[in-house]
């Protein structure tokens, strides 16, 4: 009998290379089959996810003992998109009959600004039913959630930031983390083009950027959509849409996700754009760790920005409202506020907390505004 062995070598080598990640990877990497499980919606990026995940992990292990909980995400697009996706879910539900507890796809809603949040309080009817029977199996996306005032009191103190407030006073939905919005640019393309490093959403409208600047779609980016509504508030109607229709002019494309913005600029295939702040702060450290210099920056407009809350909302029917419950407690935690600005690897032990513990996140650093005060 013959046997071919180079093909027993081509077996043995895929098996290695398949083999070996799962051989080396660490023991929190594998999955724990009695581990709670929890069902996020959100428009939040990978790393994110991945250090609130490890975060609530070890919170809840170290609080409620078990087998930690494990998440299961669902990254539909932008918040714009995920609100269509909620809508049409939720009205789908009410016409076929009241909706059950624990009956819904989804835990949370986590991310996004506080008026995609404001819209998951919308009030649904069945289709074409009557007022008595439509009010009867009437249902919001959103619940409220009961915490104390006096638990508020000590995450948010006054229920105020700017012209928002940091919660809904109907406890419907919960800021996390604190936004901004300004200019993402790329110095190297600026300089070519001989414009300098913009400052205001005016500088957006230069001539010489014509096919330069990168936009996202509003009706698809809950942050593009309330920059937009800033630039309105803060220059005035007039003159903010002179803004918008010459910043649309000078555009390369308008994207449908916020992220790409950052990210093109920093490949130079643009030159400046409009962003949500920790995504141009993320690149810019992301290329200047790359050895990449100070090509990209990152400014908020004076005067002419705007902080928003980055909400959580429980949704109704969800499927773990006790575990839900749990993580937007863990989000307001001192714990769950250092991921957002602390630096990564477990450089900061104690903290304010006092406790000794580890803050801060793993990995990645999130450079956001925490809203614990």
């Amino acid at each position: 009998m013959h046997f071919d062995f180079s093909k027993i070598l081509i077996i043995l080598a895929l098996l290695l290379v398949v083999g070996v990640p799962f051989l080396f990877r660490p023991a929190s990497a594998v999955p724990d089959e009695n581990a709670l499980s929890l069902v996020i919606i959100t428009p939040h990026n990978e790393q994110i996810r991945t250090e609130f995940e490890r975060g609530f992990d070890r919170w809840y292990r170290k609080r409620f003992g078990g087998h930690g909980v494990v998440i299961d995400w669902r990254t539909p697009g932008g918040t714009s998109e995920i609100r269509k996706q909620l809508y049409a879910e939720y009205q789908a539900a009410i016409d076929n009959g009241p909706i059950e507890p624990r009956s819904m796809s989804y835990d949370l809603l986590f991310g996004g600004g506080s008026y995609e949040h404001g819209k998951m309080k919308t009030v649904f009817k069945p289709k074409g039913s009557g007022d008595d029977n439509g009010e009867a199996r009437s249902t919001t996306i959103s619940q409220a959630v009961d915490f104390s005032q006096a638990q508020l009191d000590e995450w948010y103190g006054k229920n105020e930031i700017g012209r928002n407030t940091l919660y809904d006073p109907e406890h419907h939905w919960f800021g996390t983390a604190l936004s901004a919005f300004g200019l993402v640019f790329n110095r190297d393309v600026l300089r070519e083009i001989g414009v300098a490093d913009p400052v205001t959403w005016d500088d957006l409208t230069n001539p010489k950027l014509r096919g330069w600047v990168a936009l996202a779609d509003p009706g698809q980016s809950g942050s593009i959509c309330t920059t937009f509504d800033v630039i309105l508030q803060r220059a005035g109607w007039v003159e903010g849409w002179r803004i918008l229709r010459e910043s649309a002019a000078n555009s390369r494309y308008f994207s449908n996700s916020s992220s790409k913005v950052p990210i093109d600029v920093s490949l130079g295939e643009a030159a400046a754009g409009m962003c949500i702040d920790f995504y141009g702060r993320y690149q810019a450290q992301t290329i200047k760790d790359a050895g990449g210099g100070d090509r990209v920056g990152y400014a908020d407009p004076p005067k002419m920005s705007d902080i928003d809350p980055d909400p959580i909302s429980l949704l109704v029917g969800a499927p773990h409202p006790e575990l839900a419950k749990r993580f937007i407690e863990f989000c307001l935690s001192v714990e769950g506020q250092s991921l957002w600005q602390y630096p990564a690897s477990g450089k900061s032990k104690g903290g304010r907390g006092g406790s000794g513990d580890e803050l801060g996140p793993e990995e990645f650093e999130l450079r956001r505004m925490p809203v614990r005060r």
